[in-house]
């Protein structure tokens, strides 16, 4: 012990969870219902929240009288076969309880005047509904509040500024790891029983929502001998040309179309069902044919959606996306009034580490949840954080 202190701080914990999101937090306060000691570190700012701090907050879950098997039916449909059906399975047929976690920690949903809680189907699918935080524009900060103040409750160790650089192992079991502070420099042990690994997926990544240093899980999971798994996939997306946030997966359902430079529906003609309530993927295809024949640039126009419907998704409560949707309304972009220019990119590559249905890596002692797993084929419904 004497030499380990000479290197840096020393702490001893029985759970380390590297990764401080929405997966992580959830994964520390579950812990704590089993032992005592918990311990989450994150590279960002202590209880920051990772991604989650600035999604929406909505969550794709099975509500009765529907049903996990049709969920993950729609799912093989969408991913082309690409799913993984046990794991999904079992998130599925969890889901409702975790809603009512969340809402027994104080998050609230948005609901039906009768109280019923408000789902919107996703990308055309028989059964795959998203649900939103309520307000609408602070879902994904109030999602990490709850969850904070529950670990705060449980007693969970938090710090942050935590940059993990390995994992350590002691006869081929993960035992520890081994990080140093970004801010101080100050190097640190981590002693554990059992090591989770929450810092979502790896691969290469562009700047939209992306723009912080990533790929932690893969990095480290590789150094420790784990498997990788769905190295072969990329996302390719359609994002807002001026700015670098949307809601297209809630915008669309309810009404929302993408036009060319002439003002066509552009969707009507490549999916004459669906429209553009499709998977990202084939409206970018689509995008990129109609370019070759003069026809763009692409706009998304939310017009055709109703009044109560754009009142819905209008961001509120003072957060991130109420500040930029005011700014963007101050320069004369108005997401409902107006036809905004979009475009194809490369959002990301992907891969994630290979775990079994109890998030049990090939490596003793290590464990991972949440995106570190990679749990789709980067075709993207929304709410499945």
């Amino acid at each position: 012990m004497a030499k380990l202190e000479s290197l840096g701080k020393v702490v001893e914990t029985e759970i380390l969870i590297i990764g401080g999101g929405v997966a992580g937090l959830w994964a520390a306060n579950k812990a704590k219902e089993f032992v005592d000691r918990v311990t989450i570190v994150d590279k960002g700012p202590k209880d920051w929240g990772g991604q989650a701090s600035r999604s929406g907050g909505a969550m794709v879950a099975v509500i009765p009288p529907d049903n996990a098997d049709d969920f993950v039916k729609d799912l093989v449909y969408y991913y082309d076969g690409f799913c993984d059906q046990d794991l999904w399975g079992e998130i599925f047929r969890q889901s409702y309880n975790r809603m009512m976690d969340y809402q027994r920690l104080g998050y609230e949903f948005i609901t039906w005047p009768d109280g019923r809680l408000k789902g919107i189907p996703q990308r055309g699918l028989d059964y795959v509904k998203c649900y939103l935080g309520k307000p609408f524009g602070m879902g994904g900060k109030n999602m990490v509040g709850v969850l904070i103040h529950e670990a705060k409750r449980l007693g969970v160790q938090r710090l942050g500024r935590i940059v993990i650089t390995d994992l350590v192992k002691q006869n081929d079991r993960v035992v520890g790891a081994t990080g140093f502070n970004s801010i101080s420099g100050e190097f640190f042990i981590f002693k554990a029983h059992a090591v989770v690994l929450a810092v979502g997926d790896g691969g290469w990544k562009t700047s939209y929502h992306q723009n912080t240093c990533a790929g932690d899980s893969v990095y480290l999971g590789v150094r420790a001998g784990v498997e990788a798994s769905n190295c072969e996939f990329a996302r390719v997306w359609n994002v807002p040309k001026l700015f670098s946030w949307e809601g297209q997966t809630y915008l669309l359902p309810l009404g929302a179309k993408f036009v060319n430079a002439k003002g066509e529906p552009l969707m009507d003609k490549y999916s004459p069902i669906l429209g553009a309530n499709t998977d990202p993927h084939y409206i970018t295809r689509a995008m990129a044919i109609e370019a070759r024949e003069g026809k763009g640039p692409f706009y998304l126009d939310c017009m055709p959606m109703k009044p109560e419907d754009r009142e819905l998704v209008t961001p509120k409560g003072g957060g991130w996306m109420e500040l930029n949707y005011k700014k963007l309304r101050d320069l004369g972009m108005n997401f409902f009034e107006n036809r905004l220019e979009w475009v194809a990119q490369m959002r990301r590559s992907v891969m994630g580490i290979r775990a079994d249905i109890q998030g049990q890596t090939t490596v003793p002692g290590l464990f991972v949840t949440g995106r570190a797993r990679v749990t789709d084929p980067t075709v993207y419904i929304g709410g499945l954080s």
